[in-house]
């Protein structure tokens, strides 16, 4: 059987205290099939016996090394062999194939019914269409024409950004660009030439991408005259006038001629 001895060089073996219990320049390893060669100054060179393998000088220090170690040492090497082989095989090995995509299938969007004409409206007709009623149409007017902004719920239905517009003539406010509650009507008799153009520009707009369904029926100023006049006050306006007939004046006498001379 073929062994390797394991020297240290004179000067290690010379300052080495005596009495330790393993002197690390007198250790040997028995390895198979491996017999030791005449010493080098440092550490030690094997060759092989027959049919045994050639061992490096380093392996065999490494050997003596790990025998004179502590276990706790050698474990904690073991561990960060582990560790590193780990990390270095995650590095290099191939990335797993990306998820494959799950579609969901999500419901599609009720469709929008066909825009129906409602024709001539009074102002109080039209708020009833200002959504709040899933089964009427969602209607909104500019300079009194009524257009039908079903499709736009999201934006002129409940919640949405514009839903105070809708079910009114917004003529003022979309001129003015306010929220306010006084400017939710049809009156631009008093709104600046720069407001009138942006009203211009929204009525465009609307006529563009909604169909018109309708028109605002308003009161004729003569009419809203009258209607402002109490009930007692009409009564006397309504009341038939009694016509008087002129009085005629008696015929008139024939002045006396000279042939009615006596």
């Amino acid at each position: 059987m073929a062994s390797c001895s394991v020297f240290t060089p004179p000067a290690l073996s010379a300052s080495a205290p005596s009495g330790h219990g393993r002197q690390r320049a007198i250790a040997a390893v028995c390895l198979p099939g491996v017999r030791g060669s005449r010493p080098a100054s440092r550490g030690v060179r094997c060759s092989a016996g027959q049919g045994g393998v050639k061992v490096p000088a380093k392996l065999s220090e490494l050997w003596a090394a790990a025998k004179d170690a502590p276990t706790l040492a050698v474990l904690a090497g073991v561990a960060a062999a582990v560790a590193i082989y780990k990390v270095g095989s995650g590095l290099l090995a191939p990335r797993p194939p990306p998820p494959r995509r799950v579609e969901t299938q999500t419901a599609p969007p009720p469709p929008v019914p066909e825009p129906v004409q409602v024709g001539e409206i009074t102002e109080e007709e039209l708020r009833q269409y200002d959504g709040s009623d899933p089964e009427k149409p969602l209607l909104m007017a500019i300079k009194g024409q009524i257009y039908d902004v079903s499709q736009s719920r999201m934006f002129y239905g409940p919640g949405g950004a514009y839903a105070l517009f809708a079910g009114k003539d917004a003529s003022r406010a979309l001129a003015k660009m306010s929220f306010e509650q006084q400017d939710l009507n049809g009156d631009i008799s008093d709104l600046t030439p720069m407001e009138l153009g942006s009203l211009n520009d929204w009525e465009y707009k609307f006529s563009s991408k909604y169909v018109k369904v309708g028109t605002v029926r308003r009161a004729a100023p003569a009419e809203e005259g009258y209607a402002s006049i109490s009930p007692a006050i009409q009564e006397e306006v309504t009341a038939p006038v009694p016509v008087l007939e002129p009085e005629l004046d008696p015929e008139p006498k024939p002045k006396p001629t000279d042939d009615d001379a006596p």
